[in-house]
């Protein structure tokens, strides 16, 4: 198929373009301005969220740390959680 555009309607087209992306950004702009002026989060409401436990056990949550001695470590804590889904596995 061959497209034959005048010099008159390729501009229209890249003004229009133009104009469409001028207006896209605007709205992401004003949007953003709306939410941090009404301290709310109306558009991309999910998207920042954290992601809820998923049971995987190789992934490994991120907890508050209280003191090294009483808690133990984070690389020994993944050998228990593997250990564990492995045991309830046989």
């Amino acid at each position: 198929m061959l497209v034959v555009l005048r010099p008159r309607t390729k501009k229209r087209l890249t003004v229009g373009f133009r104009i469409l992306v001028t207006l896209f950004v605007l709205a992401l702009v004003i949007g953003h301005l709306y939410n941090m002026y009404h301290d709310n989060e109306l558009i991309r409401e999910g998207w920042l969220r954290e992601d809820k436990p998923s049971g995987n056990p190789m992934r490994v949550e991120n907890q508050a740390r209280e003191s090294q001695e009483n808690s133990p470590s984070v690389l020994d804590q993944f050998v228990v959680k593997v250990r564990d889904f492995y045991h309830k596995d046989q």
